[in-house]
């Protein structure tokens, strides 16, 4: 790497370190590991811009709720002395909230399914049988 190309802080660190006083070598090694620290910072912003930019109307809070409540690394806040994360709206707690609510429909709602108006003819119990195949589809009611 020339040294146009070289970031401030790591030019700066070898400036110090041409002076080899014992503050000198101790503010350049501090001065590598905070740019160390910052480039794994920028890193994963980038990753979180990508992510919020892919989705075209997630606001930023609604990217740093789905981030932060992502299951491995709200494993890795959970594991912190404290466990505290800021107080934001977790996907993942309603999306499981959601998938406990799926039962399967009864007879009466299959029977009350506007779509079967678009197969006249059809059986109740061809209906029936058909529902229940998509319920098993999608890990509604009983396997079998």
């Amino acid at each position: 790497m020339t040294q146009e190309q070289q970031p401030e802080a790591l030019r700066l660190a070898d400036a110090l370190e041409n002076y080899a006083y014992p503050c000198n070598v101790k503010a350049a090694a501090e001065l590598r590991r905070l740019h160390a620290e910052n480039e794994e910072m920028r890193e994963t912003l980038q990753f979180v811009e990508r992510w919020a930019g892919s989705k075209p109307s997630c606001t930023p809070a609604e990217a740093l709720s789905c981030i932060q409540h992502y299951p491995p690394i709200r494993a890795i806040t959970d594991s912190y002395a404290d466990g505290k994360r800021p107080e934001t709206f977790d996907p993942y707690a309603r999306i499981a909230e959601l998938e406990a609510q799926r039962k399967p429909l009864t007879d009466e709602q299959i029977e009350g399914l506007p779509i079967w108006a678009n197969f006249v003819g059809l059986w109740p119990e061809s209906r029936q049988e058909i529902t229940r195949a998509i319920e098993r589809a999608h890990g509604i009611g009983e396997e079998g």
